[in-house]
């Protein structure tokens, strides 16, 4: 049968080695609120957890970073609101309980700053730049510029169909003779002479360099 020692006893080291309860025995009714009440200032003293009786769910301890457990142990979790995310105590540091990502890495953020741990990349170089995907194995080189070239217009030569509807009037002694016309009855006819090489012709291609694809800005920050 469980005994009616103080709650003290349930110490690790404390007077009673075999308390109420954790023998396997009976805890009396009378005793049963207090080990809930013990068992969960245990979570919360040890673990920073608190369990929820209504709920059923655990809340872990939560804070900004300067108001951290003091002296945190071993795996404890805790809620930084300051960063925005969860952490770990490793022993040593307080650990972000997400995916590690090695420091120097460098990645893209749709953000105006970096998140808390990231410190923005500033390289003109890299400013205004498109980003190319390799999928072969290729080494990364940077490259390229906004300078449009190696562009040619192709010539092209008009067609009977594509000229300008248009006539050429001769004019001999006798006034003017519409050419290709001709008169009635066997008379004259009178064909200007063809003039141009049947040659290709080029349009011109300029650009002010304002040009810009339809982008969605992003920066590039590195971790810590």
């Amino acid at each position: 049968m469980a005994n009616d020692k103080d709650l003290t006893a349930l110490v690790e080291g404390g007077p009673d080695p075999n308390p109420g309860g954790c023998d396997g025995s009976v805890i009396p009714v009378s005793k049963l609120d207090d080990h809930i009440r013990y068992t969960r200032q245990v979570l919360k003293g040890n673990l920073i957890v608190e369990h929820d009786l209504a709920t059923g769910y655990h809340k872990f301890s939560r804070g900004t970073t300067a108001n951290r457990p003091v002296n945190p142990t071993t795996g404890m979790r805790y809620v930084n609101t300051t960063l925005g995310i969860a952490e770990i105590w490793d022993g040593a540091a307080w650990q972000p309980e997400m995916l590690a990502i090695s420091s120097t890495t460098v990645m893209l953020f749709r953000m105006a700053a970096p998140p808390v741990g990231w410190t923005r990349v500033v390289d003109a170089t890299k400013t205004d730049s498109v980003i190319r995907v390799l999928l072969n194995g290729e080494a990364l080189a940077d490259g390229g510029s906004w300078v449009i070239s190696g562009c040619t217009v192709q010539g092209h030569v008009l067609t009977i169909a594509e000229m300008p509807s248009h006539t050429h009037t001769e004019h001999d002694v006798s006034g003017p003779v519409q050419a290709g016309a001709g008169t009635s009855g066997g008379s004259l006819v009178v064909n200007t002479g063809a003039t141009g090489g049947d040659g290709a012709h080029t349009h011109p291609f300029a650009s002010d360099g304002s040009w810009r694809p339809k982008a969605v800005d992003v920066i590039a920050a590195s971790k810590d």
